[in-house]
């Protein structure tokens, strides 16, 4: 049974290096937050598992094969009528690039509760969802509530990527109540720093972030901060990576994912917060250079520029 698995929804994504008005072809792959957590952690030799929905046509084919020859288990993908989310994204220049999506009503958005079978993620370590996961739809948010209150009474480690989209949500509110919802199951949440715990807090400093989810019993707290690095809390320690970018910055989307994905795999496989902050700065690193998740590293890469990542400690204060 695979050790870490996710629940959401992924793009047939299409992207190309010009204008949507100028190009002629578009290069086909695939993305999607929970998703990419995987392909990283896949990559990088963790056994993986999926729990999604899929057309019933060659489209769909094209993910269950995709997912395959990575290595992630589908047994909990189910293959239906419908129609797979799409994007078309434009790689321009920073600050000229471009996104279109058509989503609403894809078939990974019905996941429902149905589709929550409990031995699972009983028999995984890790569960990993997000709050993209959860605003998808009114069902998916139910079988996410469902998983991870599965994974809390059997022991395994829930990760929770707050993931905040506004158009997914009628208001930031009813974003924060799906929070709530979920954050008593939760050990580890990667917020992005500082606009979600804005958002979804009303709260940008790191050390009141940390002292809000320590209230809720969460375990570690690691925000994303962009080109800025990463700030973590864990057991009343404090820990901030900078950022490095060895091959320099070309599609930073799906940098957090590939963030989680890593650092998943290193505690997946027993690796201090420090090890496991290094490795995963340095994947993301890696991946802002290229497109899509294309771009996500594998082990050698990430070996050969990780002495590149500082990551610096301290004991947490709480005031």
């Amino acid at each position: 049974m695979p050790s870490i698995i996710s629940i959401g929804e992924c793009f047939i994504e299409f992207f190309t290096p010009k204008s949507f008005s100028e190009t002629t072809s578009y290069e086909r792959s695939f993305s999607g937050d929970t998703l990419n957590v995987l392909t990283m952690a896949s990559k990088l030799g963790s056994s993986c598992g999926y729990i999604s929905k899929v057309s019933d046509d060659e489209l769909g084919d094209f993910l269950l094969d995709s997912w395959k020859e990575l290595e992630i288990d589908t047994s909990q993908v189910k293959q239906m009528r419908g129609f797979n989310a799409i994007e078309f994204y434009s790689t321009q220049p920073k600050g000229q690039s471009s996104v279109i999506v058509y989503r609403e009503g894809s078939i990974a958005s019905k996941i429902s509760e149905n589709d929550i079978a409990e031995s699972y993620i009983s028999d995984s370590n890790i569960l990993h969802v997000s709050g993209i996961s959860q605003g998808i739809s009114e069902s998916s948010r139910k079988a996410v509530l469902k998983a991870v209150k599965v994974a809390k009474s059997n022991s395994v480690t829930v990760s929770y990527d707050t993931n905040y989209r506004d158009y997914l949500w009628n208001d930031t509110k009813e974003a924060r109540r799906a929070m709530d919802e979920i954050i008593d199951y939760v050990d580890i949440v990667f917020p992005t720093h500082p606009d979600e715990p804005t958002k979804l807090l009303g709260e940008n400093d790191p050390d009141k972030i940390y002292n809000y989810f320590m209230s809720k019993n969460v375990k570690k707290l690691i925000l994303k901060c962009g080109d800025q690095g990463v700030i973590a809390y864990s057991d009343n320690r404090k820990y901030v990576s900078r950022a490095i970018a060895p091959k320099g910055v070309m599609d930073p989307r799906g940098a957090g994912d590939t963030f989680v994905g890593a650092y998943l795999h290193c505690i997946n496989n027993d690796l201090d917060m420090s090890k496991s902050l290094q490795l995963a700065t340095t994947a993301a690193g890696i991946k802002v250079g290229g497109r899509s998740i294309i771009a996500q590293p594998s082990t050698k890469e990430i070996k050969k520029h990780i002495n590149d990542s500082l990551i610096t400690e301290s004991c947490f204060q709480n005031n």
